[in-house]
């Protein structure tokens, strides 16, 4: 190895370097994700303006977000309960509950998730954790404990947000 070539090399890491400090820099600063998870940016931007295909890639969204619920339900199972016992999925839905709707229609939760992010100050609250919350008003829970909720998760998601380009997320 030359010189020349011994040169180069430093100079290429330090290229390298600075594209993958760069392009993290760029990650980071996506505003269609928070915590790394897509957030109401995201959900409002699906279907890049044509209803139809929104409505299509949301139920597509969403059961892909119930399907992952369903699996990670699954290997909780075993590691909550060395033996089979009565009552063990309920205690798994307890921790990781089912995004479907008693009646099963995923189309309530995409009209209310569109009512949720039309609300810029949850825009930054991740896609899984809306769901959740909608889930839970759909079902009647307490409006005051709802609301409670709600402010708590505006709050939490808005600072992590912030927080991001700090910790490189």
């Amino acid at each position: 190895m030359n010189i020349k070539e011994k040169m180069r090399c430093p100079r290429t890491m330090r290229t390298l370097l600075l594209v993958a400090f760069v392009s993290g820099r760029l990650l980071a600063a996506d505003p269609a994700v928070t915590d790394g998870m897509s957030n109401g940016k995201a959900w409002n931007g699906l279907g890049g303006g044509n209803p139809k295909t929104a409505v299509m890639l949301k139920l597509l969204y969403l059961l892909g977000l119930s399907d992952g619920y369903t699996q990670s339900r699954g290997e909780l199972i075993p590691q909550l309960f060395s033996k089979p016992t009565p009552g063990q999925e309920e205690k798994a839905a307890e921790i990781i509950p089912d995004l479907l709707p008693k009646n099963g229609d995923l189309t309530v939760i995409i009209a209310e998730l569109d009512v949720f992010y039309h609300d810029s100050q949850n825009i930054a609250i991740p896609i899984p954790v809306a769901a959740r919350y909608v889930k839970g008003k759909l079902q009647g829970g307490d409006s005051k404990e709802l609301d409670a909720s709600l402010k708590r998760l505006r709050v939490l998601y808005r600072l992590k947000k912030e927080a991001e380009p700090l910790y490189g997320k």
